[in-house]
């Protein structure tokens, strides 16, 4: 009897130890999306008009106020040359995050201070939503990027 209860208690534990590595493993495929707002916001603050775009999908959409960007081409020459070094010290606080398949999103706070060609910087502040999607070489790009200052 010692010896069963002996062979259950080393079945029980590991099973636990092959339930987390499976935990783990599902885990590392979801997005991080604290990575993935530490790198567009990297990028954008050292005003690397590459990287940032580099973070978005091809058929990426970004509506900024009342306007919208769509595909890279239209997002890179309509916002991102337009932006890039205008725009820094972007902050963001996030309100809520999450993944779900290969989507991942967050929407949150933004700071950020606007750089004008006299060198006069005012500040800005309003909510944002970032939704990325998990590309087929399981690489995670933004897909939508909606911006609203407060007013």
């Amino acid at each position: 009897m010692r010896k069963l209860l002996i062979l259950l208690f080393i079945f029980s534990v590991l099973s636990c130890q092959q339930n987390d590595q499976k935990s783990s493993a599902a885990k590392s495929e979801k997005a991080d999306i604290e990575q993935l707002l530490n790198d567009y916001l990297n990028a954008w603050n050292k005003g690397d008009i590459d990287t940032v775009s580099e973070q978005f999908s091809p058929d990426g959409v970004v509506v900024n106020g009342g306007k919208h960007y769509k595909g890279l081409v239209d997002i890179n020459r309509g916002w991102l040359r337009l932006a890039v070094g205008f725009v820094n010290n972007i902050e963001v606080a996030p309100y809520v995050s999450g993944t779900s398949g290969d989507v991942a999103y967050l929407s949150g706070k933004y700071t950020l201070d606007l750089t004008q060609n006299n060198g006069e910087t005012t500040q800005d502040s309003g909510n944002l939503s970032l939704v990325w999607k998990r590309l087929d070489n399981n690489q995670w790009k933004l897909s939508l990027v909606h911006i609203e200052a407060f007013k």
